[in-house]
């Protein structure tokens, strides 16, 4: 405990305060004690606290607007420094020490004042009856004939007078404090307090300015003035303090009135809320179990949606792997068809060839006789016929290839749309609206568009080689004089469908660049 704890403690002790033997420093004090102590000794300085402010027995009854009251009649008491119901509903050591030290101070110093009033009271009168004394020994030997008791009267009666007025105002202004209220009813029972101190003024102006008075009627006279005064300005002083507990009373009610009012809806509000509060904790504890049921369904859920993401996953590997497979088989055929188109070039140039022999021929024939080199023309057309037979033998071996390589693209074909359609129902029952999975879905869609225009393009081309099979093949069934004779014809339909194949050739090459991108 440190000296200025203990020094606090046995002054509020010294006042008459009860403060236990175990609290022996200010951090040992709880905040329910606190509060009763900063009370009572504040009602040293404001009697009328109690009034207001009540004791409290434990911690419940501490609260908000107890404390601000309190606070606020520190305030009206004088207290300069910061002060709030903080300080009291939750004090801190600082704030302790601050409040206590001022309450000390404050006591002290009041004390001091009062003990000074009355020395000053007591002082005052023992004057006034040494002066008179004083005086009437004075007057009373008549040494001399010019000073008679007479001459001294007019200037005894105004020291008298304005002595007697402030020694009387500040005796009585210490004693209506410390005398016991008599109450108005002894107004009532002496209305003529005031007559009878007017009264017995005048009896003592005229006994001083009679030379026949006495010492003994004048001092009689005098103390009869003090006690009529005495008397006059303590009820003068009860009646304005009952005057003014009764206007303090008034507004004391009409604030309990206020504060009754006020605490009437303020317990309805609380009522209305501790209803709300009460639904509040129905409803939130409805939606804790609902979110442990999200929560559990989501977790669920999240776990199915891994595997088939996984199952997913690995069924789009096999696809690739399936879909690099059908690009090999798709280039594989590619150059099939540029093996069939060389094999078709070359028999144009035979056909052209042949063309050209035939003219030769028919050139050998107009300049020749009949009968002259028979055997040789004949020798011509034979291997003519052999050429023809071997050129018609190559055109139905590439005519069996180009439609079993077709045949064999159809498939793969349809074997491709079988395999877009499940892909398509696994991403669908996976994801169904979801973003990753509408952005997994276009993917795929503009990757099956670019599939499908390369089907498309392949479609084509082999349209393309079944056109020039079918040509090839009604070729092969006309003769070499009817060829020849459509030679033209046949020349025009090829170099169409080498341009079909180069325009052909040139959106491959651009569908296969715009899929690897």
């Amino acid at each position: 405990m440190s000296k200025i704890d203990s020094l606090i403690i046995s002054t509020i002790r010294d006042f008459g305060v009860y403060i236990p033997d175990d609290i022996v420093s200010l951090e040992s004090m709880d905040r329910v004690f606190f509060f009763n102590l900063c009370l009572q000794c504040l009602s040293l300085i404001q009697q009328d606290v109690l009034e207001a402010v009540s004791f409290i027995a434990d911690e419940d009854d501490l609260n908000h607007s107890i404390c601000s009251d309190l606070a606020d009649n520190f305030i009206r008491n004088g207290y300069s420094m910061e002060l709030d119901f903080s300080v009291f509903l939750y004090p801190e050591p600082d704030d302790i020490l601050h409040v206590l030290t001022w309450l000390t101070s404050t006591i002290s110093y009041a004390r001091e004042q009062e003990k000074k009033g009355a020395e000053n009271s007591l002082v005052g009168g023992d004057a006034i009856l040494q002066a008179l004394s004083a005086w009437r020994s004075d007057t009373s030997k008549g040494d001399t004939p010019s000073k008679p008791a007479r001459t001294l009267s007019p200037m005894f009666c105004r020291i008298l007078e304005r002595e007697q007025e402030e020694i009387i105002h500040d005796r009585f202004c210490y004693e209506w404090k410390t005398i016991p209220v008599q109450g108005i009813r002894s107004l009532q029972e002496n209305p003529d307090c005031s007559s009878k101190v007017a009264f017995h003024r005048i009896q003592l102006s005229s006994a001083a300015l009679d030379p026949s008075s006495t010492n003994a009627e004048i001092v009689s006279l005098q103390a009869d003035i003090l006690r009529c005064n005495r008397v006059y300005y303590t009820e003068l002083h009860n009646v304005k303090k009952l005057e003014q507990k009764i206007t303090t009373l008034k507004q004391s009610i009409d604030e309990l009135n206020r504060m009754i009012e006020f605490t009437e809806s303020t317990i309805f509000q609380k009522q209305k809320i501790a209803n709300v509060i009460k639904d509040i904790d129905v409803y939130l504890k409805r939606i804790h179990d609902s979110c442990d049921f999200v929560t559990s369904e989501s977790s669920k859920e999240e776990y199915i949606y891994q595997t088939e993401r996984d199952e997913i996953s690995k069924y789009m590997d096999d696809l690739d792997s399936e879909k690099q497979t059908l690009w090999e088989q798709s280039q594989s055929l590619l150059a099939k068809i540029q093996e069939n188109r060389q094999e078709i070039e070359n028999i144009t140039a035979i056909i052209s060839e042949r063309k050209h022999e035939q003219e030769e021929l028919e050139i050998m024939m107009n300049h020749l006789p009949q009968q002259a080199l028979r055997e040789v023309y004949t020798d011509r057309l034979y291997q003519l016929s052999l050429r023809k037979k071997e050129t018609q033998k190559r055109i139905s071996t590439v005519s069996e290839e180009i439609v079993s390589t077709n045949r064999e693209t159809k498939e793969v074909i349809e074997r491709i749309k079988e395999l877009e359609n499940q892909i398509e129902l696994a991403i669908r029952r996976a994801f169904g609206s979801e973003a990753e999975g509408s952005t997994l879905f276009n993917q795929y869609s503009q990757v099956k568009r670019l599939f499908h225009s390369f089907i498309t393009a392949m479609s084509t081309i082999m349209d393309v080689d079944d056109t020039i099979s079918s040509i090839l093949s009604q070729c092969a069934k006309v003769d070499i004089p009817v060829l020849c004779k459509n030679y033209d014809y046949v020349v025009r339909d090829v170099e169409r469908l080498h341009k079909e194949n180069e325009a052909l050739e040139q959106r491959i090459k651009s569908l296969e660049q715009t899929s690897f991108r």
